[in-house]
C-alpha cells in the first residue's frame, strides 16, 4: 500500500453521482485523494466533499481563476497543465507563478 496520496477520478459529470463515487473511491483508503472535474457540478461536488472531509484534486486548470474556484471549493489539489498551455501558445508556469503568489499573499 502507497504511503501517500494516490489520485483516483471520478466519471460522472452529474453532481449526486459524484458525490457517491467519491464516497466509494475513498471507503478504500484514506490516502486517496478524488479527482473531481472543473465544472459547475464538479465545484458544488468539491465544496460537499471537503465538508465531509475528503481531499480532492481538480485537474485540468487552465487558468488563475479557475485554480482560484478550485481552492474556494476546497479542493486539496489543484492541477495546472501546464504542458497543454505551452502546447496552445501561452506560457503556463506563468499560470503556476501566478497562481502561487495569489495563493501564498492571500490565504
Amino acid at each position: 500500500m502507497a504511503n501517500g496520496p494516490i489520485s483516483i477520478e471520478v466519471i460522472s459529470t452529474k453532481y449526486e453521482e459524484m458525490g457517491s463515487a467519491a464516497n466509494k473511491i475513498y471507503e478504500i483508503s484514506e490516502n486517496i485523494v478524488v479527482k473531481i472535474p472543473i465544472t459547475e457540478n464538479g465545484l458544488k461536488a468539491t465544496k460537499t466533499l471537503y465538508d465531509q472531509n475528503i481531499n480532492t484534486n481538480v485537474p485540468l486548470i487552465f487558468s488563475l481563476n479557475q485554480a482560484l474556484l478550485a481552492a474556494k471549493g476546497g479542493a486539496a489539489y489543484a492541477s495546472i497543465f501546464v504542458g497543454r498551455l505551452d502546447d496552445v501558445g501561452h506560457d503556463g508556469m506563468n499560470i503556476v507563478k501566478s497562481t502561487f503568489f495569489v495563493f501564498e499573499k492571500y490565504s
